[in-house]
């Protein structure tokens, strides 16, 4: 978000006023509703500000949500906590507040705010406002960031130690065999029969393939869930979804937002065309994206719409098919974003875990080799003397 800087003239008395804008119309439509505007200058290219920490993110959203469940207006509110608080809390509430101020949508006020509120955030907030209940938006989303961060704080730094390990155990087995290895066991003191480690060599060559096999694997893995499903999403999303636990760690979390926002707005009472339309104008390219347009196609041609959801398991198809009116539908999304969401914690609560005991072991045996091809050799050749 562009930052600007600013001279303004209230009451006489010429004050000078950072804000941020997405563009300089917009910074001086905020002005002009405080003063008369004398200059006015973007700061840099380049937005080098820090967004909100999870924690900070989590404060902000509770404290909001407290004050427009008070019925206190969201601008008001905004420019509340831009007084009460300091650091980056009063930074953002302060550029909210300008933007809110001066006209602009709440809730495209913080889709520009990108450093301070992740996209799956914003999506959650979108849906709860579109459902008609601001403070329960802000409340349920600051409880989705609290949820979301204590699963990253344990789970993700275990899967990236367990990761290095796998890198680790990889390079060792790569040096061993193919340099310390060789230089040992290829010196002439080392060529006579009481020495034999030919065995050792062949496992080490077998065991560096496959830690290589691994590696590409799981970077190849990563690769599609992250640039592949941007690139090709809906391709990259079918196969996926055919991968055993892959599939629940990269694809429930969104699913469980899109689920989420479906339950909200067929509770409020938006229709279920309107609902879907909806949803999927809000949605990233994906299956599930995929599924909601053709769901929304069989609403429109009178067919059961559920049957349109094809990613989604036919028990769980059964059970939307199966609901009899608005309150059932409402609910039975709402079980099925749930279930997503348990799901993925589930999911990251096992892989760091499983990961780390299976890149411990490749470690082991790539310390078994080294040892293997580099001390046992002396200690063969000083036997046999």
């Amino acid at each position: 978000m562009p930052v600007f800087i600013a001279k303004v003239s209230v009451g006489g008395k010429t004050t000078q006023i950072t804000l941020s804008a997405s563009s300089r119309a917009d910074a001086e439509r905020s002005l002009k509703r405080r003063g008369r505007i004398i200059s006015l200058k973007r700061q840099a290219f380049l937005d080098l500000q820090p967004g909100l920490s999870p924690y900070e993110r989590y404060v902000f959203l509770v404290k909001l949500s407290t004050m427009v469940a008070s019925k206190v207006s969201m601008g008001k509110a905004l420019e509340l906590m831009g007084q009460a608080f300091t650091g980056n809390i009063r930074r953002v509430s302060k550029s909210l507040s300008d933007r809110v101020n001066a006209g602009v949508n709440f809730i495209t006020a913080i889709e520009e705010e990108r450093k301070s509120f992740p996209a799956s955030l914003t999506a959650l907030i979108r849906a709860g406002f579109a459902a008609g209940n601001a403070s329960n938006a802000l409340r349920e989303a600051a409880e989705f960031e609290q949820m979301m961060q204590n699963i990253r704080k344990g789970s993700m730094k275990e899967v990236w130690t367990g990761f290095g390990y796998f890198a680790a155990s990889a390079a060792l087995t790569v040096a061993t065999v193919e340099y310390f290895g060789p230089m040992v066991t290829g010196n002439a003191m080392f060529q006579t029969p009481g020495v034999n480690t030919a065995w050792i060599e062949s496992f080490g060559r077998v065991f560096m393939w496959v830690n290589i096999v691994l590696l590409a694997i799981m970077s190849f893995m990563a690769f599609m869930g992250t640039i592949g499903r941007r690139a090709s999403p809906a391709l990259i999303d079918r196969v996926i979804a055919r991968i055993p636990f892959y599939s629940d760690l990269i694809l429930a979390k969104s699913n469980y937002i899109t689920f989420y926002k479906l339950s909200l707005l067929i509770k409020s009472g938006v229709r279920i065309e309107e609902t879907l339309e909806i949803t999927a104008s809000d949605m990233g390219p994906g299956s599930l994206k995929s599924d909601i347009i053709r769901a929304l196609d069989m609403v429109r041609k009178g067919r059961p719409w559920a049957s349109g959801m094809e990613t989604l398991d036919p028990t769980d198809r059964a059970s939307l098919l199966a609901s009899s009116d608005r309150d059932d539908v409402a609910r039975t999304f709402r079980l099925l974003a749930d279930q997503f969401r348990d799901l993925y914690i589930a999911r990251m609560q096992t892989l760091g875990p499983a990961l780390n005991i299976l890149a411990a072991l490749f470690m082991s045996i790539a310390s078994a080799i080294l040892f293997g091809l580099t001390i046992l050799p002396m200690l063969q050749l000083a036997a046999s003397i």
